[in-house]
């Protein structure tokens, strides 16, 4: 499964904001959206950075609560992974604990067009794991009415295969 399957499913959009907003700004937008990450670009659209839960949680303790000063660029992460739309679970997977994020923006033709999260992928799976056990069951099912059918219907056509042979023995009907 690629990553533009991923994002078919997904239901929250992209948020962004520029390096010089405000972290406050930042923290209402992720509420409002109820996203874990936002993407900082620049006045032309390029990713920048990566603002997460964490690095908030950390600019707050780090600065004792005075969070009114800050803006974007300066708790961002700006060592940013990323993927791109054609990348594949198990690689969305790996790079995300290769890198230790949990959030990793999608660029196609150099823009950002969303963040795929961890929470995204568990959730692909889990899609993932459900149907194949629907699959099973169904499976099951077959099976189940497959030995009804065997164990019921066995001696029926056994009888009925019998007189079939009869019928169509080249002996005339006295000599059988």
């Amino acid at each position: 499964m690629t990553v533009t399957s991923i994002l078919i499913n997904k239901n929250s959009p992209l948020v962004s904001v520029r390096p010089t907003a405000s972290v406050e700004s930042v923290i209402e937008l992720m509420k409002k959206n109820a996203v874990g990450s936002v993407v900082v670009l620049d006045d032309c659209g390029q990713l920048e950075g990566v603002i997460t839960e964490r690095d908030i949680f950390k600019a707050i303790d780090a600065r004792l609560c005075v969070i009114q000063s800050l803006q974007a660029k300066d708790i961002m992460s700006s060592r940013v992974v990323t993927c791109t739309v054609d990348d594949t679970e198990p690689t969305l997977m790996e790079r995300m604990v290769d890198s230790g994020v949990q959030y990793l923006p999608v660029v196609a033709g150099g823009e950002t067009i969303a963040v795929v999260s961890m929470g995204d992928l568990v959730e692909t799976r889990v899609r993932k794991i459900r149907a194949m056990l629907e699959e099973i069951e169904d499976v099951l099912h077959i099976e189940k009415h497959l030995e009804y059918f065997t164990r019921n219907l066995k001696p029926f056509m056994l009888l009925r295969s019998s007189s079939a042979r009869k019928q169509s023995s080249p002996l005339p009907q006295e000599q059988r």
